[in-house]
């Protein structure tokens, strides 16, 4: 999952200049900005894919009792990170910024949960190949559909308020 997360962050950074240039409609003035975020998210698509591994490690073990207790607190990051930052910022990479800082401290919090229950991060662990081949390929998925998910949600969008201008 790191490895196709690197993958799929690396080419949402390849792609962000030319997102930014010719496919979204994007004020001269907001350009660099929004390129910059864009660099950030291209940052956060490892730690989210990577996250949902953890958080599917734990609720596997049923321990959803504490997926909630990280993803409360830290779900209400993703609303109040932005307000906190109002008073220091209001350009779009310093809330970005904040909200991918909050994406890490949930995969930390899992990665510490993980470790603490089960151990095995801290073992060395071997795999077959058959193992590999099918951990790639369920990682592969996962890559696809957290890039495709929120592309064609903005894509949805961007479609329904183009019809409304017409």
């Amino acid at each position: 999952m790191v490895i196709l997360g690197l993958v799929g962050g690396l080419t949402a950074a390849v792609l962000a200049p030319w997102l930014v240039g010719s496919v979204l409609s994007i004020p001269q003035h907001m350009k660099s900005e929004t390129l910059i975020a864009l660099f950030f998210l291209a940052v956060s698509i490892p730690i989210v894919i990577v996250t949902s591994g953890f958080r599917g490690i734990l609720e596997g073990a049923h321990r959803f009792d504490l997926v909630n207790i990280v993803k409360a607190p830290l779900g209400a990051l993703t609303y109040l990170g932005p307000l906190l930052v109002l008073p220091f910022t209001n350009e779009l990479p310093g809330i970005v910024a904040v909200l991918v800082a909050g994406r890490l401290l949930l995969l930390l919090a899992y990665v510490v949960m993980c470790a603490h229950i089960f151990g095995f991060i801290r073992s060395n662990a071997k795999f077959s190949d058959g193992q590999v081949r099918q951990l790639i390929t369920f990682g592969g998925w996962m890559t696809l559909s957290n890039i495709a998910g929120p592309l064609l949600l903005y894509l949805s969008r961007s479609r329904d308020s183009y019809g409304a201008r017409c």
